[in-house]
């Protein structure tokens, strides 16, 4: 598999059609959407699915269709397979994801066809709810600070800082990602030593059209390339939100280190990642370690549907045939390392059996591991680990990824997180993003 550019090569296309469409459209795929809660009206719903390797047909042709009508649907390629045409320098799609909105039931499933209308007809981007949108074209509507261990306070504006990359811009959703340094908050402070770039945050903005609440996930981190600093201790962290937005931590159990409750001060309401201890200890941030935080932004007023949106996570699934596109179809077959068609019995022994990249009590070849949440302060710092009981968090790995070889060994290995100043993305051994 090749990732063209960056991560994604994105080609976000808008499909626009009746919803009388015609007896022509070819069902290439079905697609599940689970809704644990009450009913939802209108959400955003998306989900990957994998592609044959002689599929070329535009992309853009791809719809999601529910019952009669077929929905404004953005695709966007999320991989590629090798490139080796004249016309796919990069690679042919692999897999693409698919976006639209969608009107769940509650407490139940909903299925969907993936079908093929044609030419596409573009559509300009949609943009956010008029709030968020307000929002956004403020001054500063982000925040990150941190304080080192001699006092000294940093600070960076991510969303005013340098667009690295917009991964999808279409008429369901829009995702960018920003890259900012924290630098001295007073640099004409001289009373204490203070470094000239301190930790550097990577903010990933998703927005969604018509809504007045965004996704925003930031990764703190000290695996600068270009300006290493080592070992950096600090006292605290903090994001905050510039007013009338509010911020919500996305499942807490996942981001210890921010189970304190937002507080507010002047026009931000604050959000401690950690905050600071009380018998007065600093924190360590190894080199190549990051701090990831998960949250939504929203109005007031969108508070209920932008929880209710955060916390179900509607995303599709393929449904299993070998007849249509899904990940246990043998054309496709994109599933995992091996690139092998999903097992769809994962006990212990059969899918050790089909799949030696599959840890038996995990179920998944690559995969973070259920070992529960990393202490206070700790930062995720990926681990390939082998070994079939669950390796436990320590202070210097937050996420453990496990790997088994296909000669029945295993290996332990660390993979480092490193960016440059500019924001490419590298890693310490291979010359790939590190994911979030």
């Amino acid at each position: 598999m090749n990732r063209p550019m960056r991560w994604l090569a994105v080609a976000a296309v808008l499909v626009s059609v009746a919803a009388g469409a015609d007896a022509a459209e070819k069902v290439v795929a079905k697609v599940k959407v689970h809704n644990p809660g009450e009913a939802m009206t209108d959400v955003v719903v998306r989900g990957a699915l994998p592609l044959p390797v002689d599929y070329d047909k535009p992309i853009g042709g791809l719809a999601l269709r529910d019952g009669d009508r077929v929905l404004a649907t953005q695709v966007s390629v999320f991989a590629t397979y090798p490139g080796s045409e004249k016309s796919y320098p990069v690679g042919r799609p692999e897999v693409v994801q698919l976006a639209a909105k969608v009107s769940l039931p509650a407490n139940g499933l909903k299925e969907l066809d993936v079908i093929e209308v044609g030419p596409p007809s573009p559509m300009a981007a949609a943009q956010p709810g008029k709030a968020m949108e307000e929002w956004l074209d403020t001054g500063a509507p982000i925040v990150v600070e941190a304080t080192d261990a001699f006092g000294n306070l940093y600070r960076a504006f991510p969303l005013d800082s340098a667009l690295v990359e917009t991964r999808q811009a279409g008429g369901v959703l829009t995702e960018r990602v920003y890259q900012a340094i924290l630098t001295p908050a007073d640099p004409a402070d001289q009373a204490k030593p203070a470094l000239k770039k301190f930790l550097r945050v990577r903010a990933y903005l998703t927005t969604y059209a018509g809504e007045d609440f965004a996704s925003l996930a930031l990764m703190i981190h000290n695996g600068s390339i270009d300006n290493a600093n080592g070992t950096v201790y600090y006292r605290d962290i903090r994001l905050g939100v510039a007013k009338p937005m509010a911020v919500a931590v996305w499942h807490k159990r996942f981001s210890p280190a921010a189970e304190s409750e937002p507080t507010i001060k002047d026009v931000y309401t604050w959000t401690a990642c950690p905050p600071p201890t009380a018998d007065g200890k600093v924190f360590v941030m190894p080199h190549g370690s990051a701090a990831v935080l998960r949250t939504t932004v929203f109005a007031p007023a969108a508070k209920a549907r932008a929880m209710a949106y955060a916390d179900r996570t509607p995303i599709f699934v393929p449904v299993p045939s070998q007849e249509l596109w899904s990940w246990s179809n043998f054309a496709p077959a994109r599933y995992g390392a091996a690139k092998i068609p999903m097992p769809l019995n994962l006990g212990p022994h059969e899918a050790a059996r089909r799949c030696p990249f599959q840890q038996p009590d995990a179920g998944v070849g690559l995969g973070v591991s259920a070992a529960g949440p990393p202490p206070r302060g700790a930062h995720a710092r990926p681990r390939l680990a082998g070994g079939g009981a669950i390796r436990r968090h320590d202070r210097r790995a937050g996420m453990l990824l496990r790997l088994r070889r296909a000669g029945g060994g295993h290996r332990l290995q660390r993979a480092h997180l490193g960016t440059r100043d500019d924001g490419r993305p590298q890693l310490g051994s291979a010359a790939r993003p590190p994911l979030l």
